[in-house]
């Protein structure tokens, strides 16, 4: 198999070097092209002449690979190799390279959907989730303060939980398919795969690929039970939220923080118009053959 491997030599922590993993590829009969999707420059037709691209990297590199290469009509595979992994650990692949892509061999082919949000900042596609409230306070944060890898999952593991004790409700309005969800909020996610932020189980498991959107949605009264859950292990199910399905969201913008996956756009200088739902198109990832039923 000809295989794009697209690889931040930067993520997560490691070996997981050009040499080790092109090694790796090659040594399971595929001819691998290489880039660095830090450094190199990619287009859509490096995917023109190969039968798979390879994401070595975590979510923000699967991300940038899935936005560059979203027309190429081309299945993904995705190494992670980051912090959070959140895409890799919906979709149940392997973490790491540590069983030399063995999973490959016979993997099944799933098509995942695709987000699109609509606001000032223009049209942006994403895959995880959009969101405002705690999360993106968060984020907001571990932006600034520029943590390494390992200060970034000490981080992630305390933060939601002091973040969402120390909040307060804000009157949001929000629509989802034409009903009225305003009122106060303490967190509104806007999910596309089950997991975000720091390894949080937020969605349902089958929530990437049945075309629709899950929100998860918390408000006063459910603020400690959220809070007490993240102080766990986060393993079970979240307590707490409100949550239900959709194909389009509306709110109103007014400045809060804001996230698109790991993007963190500008606040407008009034009130905006955000429209979040589903994009035409469907990706193609591989997922291992066992997991076949997520």
């Amino acid at each position: 198999m000809r295989v794009l491997l697209l690889h931040n030599p930067t993520a997560g922590s490691g070996d997981h070097s050009r040499e080790r993993l092109t090694r790796l590829l090659a040594s399971r009969g595929h001819t691998v092209s290489y880039r660095d999707i830090k450094s190199d420059g990619i287009t859509p037709k490096d995917a023109s002449e190969v039968d798979l691209i390879a994401i070595a990297g975590g979510d923000g590199t699967v991300g940038k690979a899935f936005r560059a290469f979203i027309d190429a009509d081309r299945p993904f595979a995705i190494i992670p190799l980051g912090t959070a992994n959140n895409v890799a650990r919906s979709l149940n692949v392997p973490l790491g390279a540590e069983d030399g892509f063995g999973w490959l061999d016979g993997a099944e082919e799933c098509q995942i959907d695709v987000g699109v949000a609509r606001g000032p900042w223009g049209t942006r596609l994403f895959f995880e989730a959009v969101g405002i409230g705690p999360l993106a306070e968060m984020m907001q944060a571990g932006k600034a303060a520029d943590f390494n890898p390992e200060e970034k999952q000490h981080f992630g593991a305390e933060a939601p939980q002091r973040l969402v004790r120390d909040a307060y409700p804000q009157d949001w309005q929000v629509r989802a398919d034409g009903q009225d969800l305003s009122g106060d909020m303490i967190l509104l996610e806007v999910l596309n795969m089950p997991i975000t932020g720091p390894n949080l189980p937020l969605g349902p498991s089958g929530c990437f690929d049945d075309g629709r959107l899950c929100l998860s949605i918390l408000r006063a009264p459910g603020q400690e039970s959220f809070a007490h859950w993240l102080a766990g292990s986060r393993e079970r199910p979240a307590t707490g939220l409100e949550r239900l399905n959709a194909k389009r969201v509306e709110l109103v913008w007014k400045g809060e923080a804001l996230r698109i996956d790991d993007d963190l756009p500008e606040p407008p200088d009034e009130a905006a118009k955000v429209v979040i739902a589903l994009a035409p198109q469907k990706l193609r990832v591989l997922i291992p053959k066992e997991n076949g039923g997520v």
